[in-house]
């Protein structure tokens, strides 16, 4: 193998490693934000209404948190339009992303923080 190509398997293997799952997590109280949508071409981002936080979900399913946030979010949850819901703990600033399941990354109706 050639160079190049040992540092590209390598840098793929390490990114995959990365990619965990987010932990499918239900919060207890009240959300301390919802947010408004804004997409963009590559990923949907999701603005705090009244905190600063920002949430992105990309189209690859995987959610991040922008750091620093003014009021990081521990949990979020996603609505769909058809109806369902799933609460999940999102990824903190040591851990930039986590992958939401296929089924919940697309058809979103709402997002709400914790």
């Amino acid at each position: 193998m050639r160079l190049p190509s040992i540092l590209s398997t390598t840098l793929l293997v390490a990114g995959i490693a990365q990619a965990q799952n987010c932990v499918e997590n239900g919060p207890t109280g009240d959300a301390i934000t919802g947010f408004r949508f804004s997409g963009t071409c590559e990923s949907w981002q999701w603005f705090s209404r009244d905190k600063g936080t920002q949430v992105k979900l990309q189209p690859d399913c995987f959610l991040r948190q922008t750091f620093p946030n003014a009021t990081p979010v521990g949990h979020v949850c996603i609505q769909l339009e058809s109806g369902g819901h799933k609460c999940f703990s999102a990824p903190g600033a040591g851990a930039p992303q986590c992958r939401v399941p296929d089924d919940f990354c697309s058809g979103i109706q709402n997002m709400w923080g914790w």
